[in-house]
């Protein structure tokens, strides 16, 4: 089943959309050209998403002698802001275990727009001409799987 994988991951897909790539330089050029998904909301409770992120707006919590029936002027819409981001934060202070982590600025390993181009063009050039680097089991004969090789893209 592995060895399929592997073949059927590096077999060239004929069509115009395709250019002759392989399953894997396709998801390569797509993760370099468009970056890797990240879930912004992984690790956050499903019921927790849908009640604050759901299509209804904001969730009208009624207080002690507060019915809903009138809009007495005592008696608020909705909730504030604060009080909810304050009530989803001591909901999720069990699950959070650590200082919060700075982000980069950027998304791009690049420094400027100049050095991104010239990857881009390096890199349709390699596809284009099909050059296969050694050492990446990609070539015949380098097809000996290792369990305990990983790369990290």
């Amino acid at each position: 089943c592995r060895q399929f994988q592997q073949e059927w991951n590096l077999h060239p897909i004929h069509g115009s959309d395709t250019r002759d790539r392989s399953p894997q330089d396709m998801r390569l050029l797509g993760q370099a050209s468009l970056g890797i998904y990240e879930d912004e909301f992984e690790g956050i409770c499903p019921t927790v998403l849908q009640r604050y992120y759901g299509i209804h707006g904001w969730e009208v919590v009624h207080h002690r002698n507060q019915t809903g029936a009138g809009h007495p002027s005592d008696e608020a819409d909705e909730p504030a802001k604060d009080d909810i981001i304050d009530h989803i934060e001591q909901k999720q202070a069990n699950d959070v275990q650590h200082d919060a982590v700075e982000v980069p600025d950027s998304n791009t390993p690049f420094r400027n727009k100049e050095d991104e181009s010239m990857f881009f063009e390096i890199l349709e050039a390699v596809v284009m001409e099909g050059i296969v680097l050694e050492g990446y089991n990609l070539r015949e004969g380098e097809d000996e799987y290792d369990k305990n090789t990983s790369e990290y893209l």
